[in-house]
């Protein structure tokens, strides 16, 4: 919802001027879901080919609705979204996340960006585990208090452990080494990433 609209389906819990019924939808390029209708706001995340997008509000130049891929709400360009079925989507590969993030290395940084076409700190994570079978939200706060269980800070670091900052996340290759997200995918000693992004605020297991 947002202040002047809500989605039908929240209308026993919440007041808003005017509801909408979403209209279904999916991408056929990807594209970058905006915290507004300006090309150059805020990217939230992204949505990728053939996902769906249940559309609440179609302007000149934007849509507003939800990508159900990744639950964000947020502005898409409508020239990105058509109105045929939306393709299914990619079945999880075998493996653990650990596994997948190390195959990912080189990968290009992107704001927003959560496939192989780039990545932004938190959609390595998000991509590493859904695509692994493991329930994962989009944000790194998120992941922080919800994903898989909490591990103690006095435990050594190990493989496949999700450690999390103010505002950044990665994976841990070893108990020595993290999978993160810099000008792209890299594999460094968890100094280099505490150094850069500031202490450890949360740690968790898939």
């Amino acid at each position: 919802m947002r202040g002047d609209l809500a989605d039908v389906r929240l209308a026993d819990h919440v007041f808003a001027p005017h509801y909408a019924a979403a209209i279904p939808c999916s991408a056929v390029i990807a594209a970058p879901i905006l915290a507004s209708r300006q090309a150059d706001g805020a990217i939230l995340s992204e949505i990728l080919p053939g996902e769906a997008f249940e559309m609440l509000e179609l302007a000149t130049d934007y849509a507003w609705g939800i990508c159900t891929a990744d639950g964000v709400v947020g502005f898409v360009a409508r020239g990105a979204l058509g109105y045929d079925d939306p393709a299914a989507p990619a079945p999880p590969v075998a493996g653990d996340p650990a596994d997948l993030a190390e195959t990912l290395i080189g990968a290009p940084a992107k704001p927003g960006g959560r496939s192989p076409a780039g990545f932004d700190g938190s959609g390595l994570v998000f991509y590493a585990l859904t695509r692994t079978g493991h329930a994962c939200p989009r944000f790194a706060d998120l992941q922080a208090a919800s994903v898989g269980s909490a591990v103690a800070s006095d435990v050594p670091l190990s493989r496949g452990d999700l450690i999390f900052f103010a505002d950044h996340a990665a994976i841990m290759a070893d108990g020595e080494q993290a999978i993160h997200v810099t000008d792209s995918v890299v594999r460094e000693p968890i100094e280099a990433v505490v150094t850069r992004y500031g202490p450890i605020t949360a740690r968790r297991h898939a």
